[in-house]
């Protein structure tokens, strides 16, 4: 459609509300492209999947819920050797949970054997390798992406840095309270990750070991006998070894992720087009919009047509024109409704090809254009 039409109908307003139904990025940037329809069979098999996920939803089906950027990983898959880390593993794990939400939804069987399945068209059965890959991720890790504290690896290893703190803690208290004389205070301070003793300045010589600060007026100095030097190092390198194996943890993670990259993009894809179908279907409820008639004769009828920018009290449009008409001339007095009603004419041609829902009532007819044009004198906002 023409660019300059669809600013002069303020389509592109109306777009933006429908846009904000989406539950995925994909869904939006399905969207974005604008791709109307021209083709009656086309239309109306995405009408049919509307109207099937209205039914759904009437049933009292689950609900698809939102879902969180995979944007990152996607943008990665294609670079073989990449690493994740957790929080997108995460996002992807929860992606992949609202998906199988979201087909499981679209699969439902239909409550009666004759009623038609069109929503099922839109996705094969999910795949079991995904739903692996969903398990695993949720299996090893927690919101928003740590590996679990419980993963066995982890666990013996985080049993380790425990007992390093106890000892270290232990005998940092237990030197405090034994060298009370010079010591500035009866507990140790953390810097940098490592635990020092607070000694009088006038006594540092008397401690073996580092020093490694000054206070600001200088009575303290914060330092490491030669023992507790060996105690931070040992936890230190506790720390070290459980990071060492979470990097491979993540590591083997992103290994089936990989594994998964066709199956990945491909329910990326679908779930943009599915997403894009349930936006309407959420602006078709919030509207009370109805599903117009294919004017094949070339009639075009609205009947209690809504502008759907006019808020408040809104007087409904309701317009025949019939085949043999080519042209119409609205005259009438200063906002008699001249403007709002061609407005309304030339937006529902363009809704009725994109959202394939108007906020109308039953009986409304309009046929299939190739193109709309506008030329509008005095640019009037709805």
């Amino acid at each position: 459609m023409n660019e300059k039409t669809l600013e002069d109908l303020q389509f592109n307003e109306v777009f933006k509300e429908l846009s904000s139904q989406c539950l995925s990025e994909e869904g939006k940037r399905c969207l974005e492209r604008k791709i109307f329809v021209y083709d009656e069979a086309q239309l109306s098999r995405y009408q049919d999947i509307i109207d099937d996920m209205g039914s759904l939803l009437d049933r009292g089906i689950a609900r698809p819920e939102p879902f969180c950027s995979i944007q990152s990983i996607i943008s990665e898959l294609d670079a073989p050797f990449a690493e994740f880390d957790g929080e997108q593993l995460w996002a992807l794990a929860q992606y992949v949970r609202s998906a199988q939400i979201f087909v499981e939804f679209c699969l439902t069987p239909p409550e009666y054997a004759e009623s038609r399945q069109s929503a099922r068209t839109l996705f094969e059965p999910f795949a079991q390798e995904l739903h692996r890959l969903m398990n695993t991720l949720f299996d090893v890790l927690e919101s928003p992406g740590q590996v679990k504290t419980t993963h066995p690896a982890i666990r013996a290893l985080k049993a380790d840095l425990d007992q390093r703190r106890h000892e270290r803690q232990s005998f940092s208290i237990d030197f405090l309270r034994s060298q009370s004389t010079f010591a500035q205070a009866d507990q140790p301070v953390y810097r940098d990750g490592r635990v020092m003793l607070p000694i009088k300045s006038d006594q540092k010589s008397i401690v073996e070991g580092v020093v490694h600060s000054v206070s600001a007026s200088g009575a303290t100095v914060f330092m490491e006998p030669y023992r507790l030097v060996e105690l931070n190092n040992q936890v230190v390198m506790a720390e070290q070894r459980i990071l060492i194996e979470i990097a491979k943890i993540l590591g083997d993670l992103s290994v089936q992720t990989h594994a998964c990259k066709n199956l990945i993009l491909d329910l990326v894809e679908h779930i943009g087009e599915a997403d894009a179908l349930y936006a309407r279907l959420c602006y078709r409820r919030k509207h009370n919009c109805i599903r117009p008639l294919v004017g094949k004769d070339a009639i075009y009828r609205l009947v209690r047509a809504r502008h759907p920018l006019l808020k408040g009290h809104v007087v409904p449009i309701s317009i025949t024109i019939d085949p043999a008409i080519s042209a119409v001339v609205l005259s009438g007095p200063n906002a008699g409704g001249k403007t709002v009603t061609v407005k309304t004419m030339g937006l529902f041609v363009l809704m009725h090809q994109f959202f394939y829902v108007v906020p109308a009532a039953e009986g409304t007819v309009i046929p299939l254009f190739n193109a709309v044009y506008t030329d509008i004198g005095d640019d009037q906002s709805i």
